[in-house]
């Protein structure tokens, strides 16, 4: 039986809308770094139980860094990149509303998910957090 491709999708908030509530980080630098940080990670686990990224924004903010990244290491084919202002909603609905709705754009326009075998996994983490043992989670 053929192993099933693992996809791992990181989802993102860079620059957070005004008046989000109950967030520790506001400053857009200081989440990118730690997006930078998890990605900088997780690709280190590309070919050791993750087979492909995609990396998933919500909020129109600069990805170059990122993809510069990516492109540095040579893993451009492995980690597809989607942004998208996606912060349009009532701040009442909080951002669980928001994370559905990065996903559901997500899985509506990757190209790695829409080219990939209909079996293949999907890990979804939370793109600011290092799962440390994700290889063995796999």
């Amino acid at each position: 039986m053929a192993r099933k491709k693992q996809i791992l999708l990181m989802t993102a908030t860079i620059t957070p809308p005004a008046g989000a509530r109950d967030l520790r980080r506001l400053d857009p630098r200081i989440r990118l770094d730690d997006y930078c940080r998890a990605l900088d990670f997780y690709l280190g686990l590309l070919g050791k139980g993750v087979d492909r990224i995609i990396f998933s924004e919500n909020s129109s903010s600069d990805l170059g860094q990122l993809i510069g990244m990516v492109a540095e290491r040579g893993l451009s084919d492995r980690v597809e990149f989607i942004s998208f202002y996606g912060l349009d909603y009532p701040p009442s609905y909080d951002r669980g509303f928001g994370e559905l709705k990065l996903i559901d754009y997500t899985v509506m326009h990757s190209a790695f998910l829409h080219d990939l075998d209909p079996g293949c996994i999907t890990w979804k983490v939370t793109g600011r957090y290092i799962v440390r043992n994700l290889d063995k989670i796999i």
